[in-house]
């Protein structure tokens, strides 16, 4: 009998995580996996044709026996109901949700090979300058883009849309918030004038034509 552990996304399954033989061994498995499941800033959302939410959920699943009964879980009105695997041939056992990291691209660097997270965005451009006495950085959202701009220089982050390039903004602010760091200056969301002008700079830095630069959100 075989035992697995997948990973699903808007509950289509994505990949297989682990296999086994033992109801034991894989319920451990199962919950290393929700332990370990560490992630400072959670993908929100993905790239099928359009920018579409997402949900990602782990499953402990075996092969069904004769025995094997659906387990009952409450559906979202709150009423019990028979949780169903779209494949007869597995049964069921857990289901918890599950988070990803997510990555940006960041202008300059390969959009697939070498994307940045929260954690390398704080250390590698947030952060990278701060010992600098004169040092100052503005922090701005411009739809799908978040601007660091210090001085003449300039770096272009891509969130999937713009509900994400403010979550990001403020998830930055609470790490600045907390570290008391006062040379970062977080503006939020920019106004017209500014876009406007931010717009006439990323044109110059990128050679984009306009038409790309006002795009509101990115696949990547």
């Amino acid at each position: 009998m075989e035992y697995r552990i997948i990973l699903t996304k808007n509950k289509k399954g994505r990949k297989i995580l682990y296999k086994c033989r033992t109801n034991e061994t894989a319920i451990n498995k199962f919950n290393e996996f929700i332990k370990d499941n560490k992630v400072f800033f959670p993908r929100k959302y993905v790239n099928y044709k359009k920018i579409v939410p997402v949900k990602y959920e782990l499953l402990l699943i075996k092969e069904r026996t004769p025995e094997d009964k659906n387990r009952m879980v409450k559906n979202e009105y709150g009423k019990l109901v028979e949780e169903k695997s779209k494949n007869k041939k597995w049964v069921i056992i857990n289901r918890v949700p599950y988070q990803i990291e997510e990555t940006f691209w960041v202008y300059g660097h390969n959009h697939l090979k070498d994307r940045f997270d929260i954690k390398r965005l704080i250390k590698e451009i947030l952060l990278k300058d701060i010992r600098k006495q004169k040092f100052t950085m503005q922090i701005i959202v411009v739809h799908n883009k978040i601007i660091f701009q210090s001085g003449e220089d300039m770096e272009i982050i891509f969130c999937k849309n713009k509900k994400d390039a403010i979550r990001l903004h403020d998830a930055l602010f609470k790490t600045a918030n907390t570290t008391r760091i006062d040379k970062l200056l977080f503006l939020g969301v920019a106004g017209e004038k500014m876009i406007s002008e931010l717009y006439i700079k990323i044109q110059r830095k990128t050679g984009w034509n306009m038409k790309r630069v006002r795009r509101p959100s990115t696949r990547h």
